[in-house]
C-alpha cells in the first residue's frame, strides 16, 4: 500500500523502514568494592561521591567515581515522587 500524499509531507518524503539509532557508549560494571551502598556511620571515603535526591524512593548512595554516580543520580531521579 502506498503512503498518502499526507504521510509522505509528514514524514518529510522519507519511505521504508527506519535506521536503527547508534549504539550509546556506557562504561562496564564497577567491580569496586563497596561502590553503590548507603553510606554507614559517619565515615567518608575521600574522593567518593554521595548522591542523595530529594522526594526519591531510592536512598543516598555512595559512588567511586563520577561516572558510577552519574548512573546512580539518573536512578534516583527516575524514582522521584516514587512509593509512599
Amino acid at each position: 500500500m502506498a503512503a498518502s500524499k499526507t504521510a509522505k509531507a509528514w514524514n518529510m518524503g522519507m519511505t521504508g523502514e527506519p535506521k536503527p539509532p547508534p549504539t550509546v557508549q556506557t562504561t562496564a560494571r564497577c567491580t569496586t568494592a563497596g561502590c553503590g551502598a548507603r553510606p554507614g556511620g559517619v565515615r567518608r571515603i575521600p574522593g567518593w561521591v554521595v548522591i542523595e535526591v530529594v522526594g526519591s524512593s531510592e536512598p543516598t548512595r555512595l559512588f567511586c567515581s563520577w561516572d558510577c554516580a552519574s548512573y546512580g543520580s539518573a536512578l534516583a531521579e527516575l524514582r522521584v515522587g516514587g512509593a509512599q
